[in-house]
């Protein structure tokens, strides 16, 4: 079957708009080979196209994760900018805070409306 291993409905969210470009719902028997052939041909030449991108630079690394290495090598450009934003988001956060000071009448903590960031 044309559609096993799909597994979320978004890879056949993503798969069925792609296909809508060369199939339609009045696409006949014989006319849908030509078109799956002619799909199948623009997917093979789009990758063939991110794996020369690709090829010509090479993204800077963001973290210390061994796996980003990895990943820099065997994705493309376009995916291992979206590996990169996912160990971003592992690495750095930030936090703010109120600055609270003692009040030296009550000995007291107090708020102020002063704002402190971590990073």
């Amino acid at each position: 079957m044309f559609w096993a291993g799909m597994r979320s409905t978004q890879r056949v969210e993503s798969m069925n708009s792609f296909f809508d470009k060369y199939l339609k719902k009045q696409t006949r028997l014989y006319e849908f080979v030509q078109q799956y052939c002619k799909a199948m041909e623009r997917r093979a030449e789009d990758e063939k196209q991110a794996d020369a991108e690709s090829a010509r630079f090479c993204h800077q690394l963001v973290s210390d994760f061994p796996i980003e290495r990895v990943f820099q090598k065997i994705y493309t450009s376009a995916k291992f900018v979206e590996v990169q934003q996912e160990c971003m988001k592992n690495l750095y956060y930030t936090v703010e805070d109120r600055v609270w000071v003692r009040d030296p009448n009550t000995r007291k903590e107090v708020p102020t409306r002063r704002k402190r960031e971590y990073r």
